[in-house]
């Protein structure tokens, strides 16, 4: 499965079952990657204002033998007020993984406040998906911060995480 065009995004106002008039009559193209397609998306409201704060998706390029992405960020601005979240909304990286993202990305605040993205790599959409031999990974990538706390919405280095590839869980300590 490859994309020979611009992933791009629609917004579709459900209330008044129509294309969203603070969007845009066209949709908004993803100039992040190019011949792209998009992963499943999903949507957090980070402050619980009852607006959504971002959506995630993953953005994929490549080819079954080298599949490529990133997981994506769409900020909203819910601190824009009601007639421009939508409009002032903004497209970003969250961490480039060079490695393709499908499955919606998993997002949960941890008990310190701190927000969570999780999300795993590969993608089998076509039978030659089968015969791709590349590592796959399942990450979990913190929004940055700054030092105030407040989300900057910033990209994450692949380099700035974790490996806990060996890390060992016991249910007995004496284990």
């Amino acid at each position: 499965a490859t994309s020979t065009q611009q992933a791009r995004l629609y917004a579709y106002d459900l209330k008044e079952k129509e294309w969203a008039s603070d969007w845009s009559a066209e949709p908004m193209v993803l100039n992040l990657e190019s011949n792209a397609f998009t992963g499943d998306a999903t949507s957090e409201d980070w402050d619980r204002d009852y607006v959504d704060d971002a959506v995630y998706f993953g953005l994929n390029t490549g080819t079954a033998a080298a599949t490529d992405g990133r997981v994506a960020r769409l900020r909203l601005r819910s601190d824009q007020g009601a007639g421009s979240w939508l409009s002032a909304a903004s497209i970003g990286t969250l961490v480039d993984v060079q490695r393709s993202v499908i499955g919606s990305p998993l997002t949960k605040a941890d008990i310190y406040g701190r927000r969570w993205v999780y999300f795993g790599t590969g993608r089998v959409l076509v039978g030659s998906d089968n015969a791709n031999s590349q590592q796959q990974y399942f990450y979990g990538v913190k929004e940055p911060i700054n030092t105030d706390y407040d989300l900057t919405y910033g990209a994450v280095s692949t380099g700035t995480l974790l490996d806990i590839s060996n890390l060992r869980v016991f249910t007995n300590p004496d284990s």
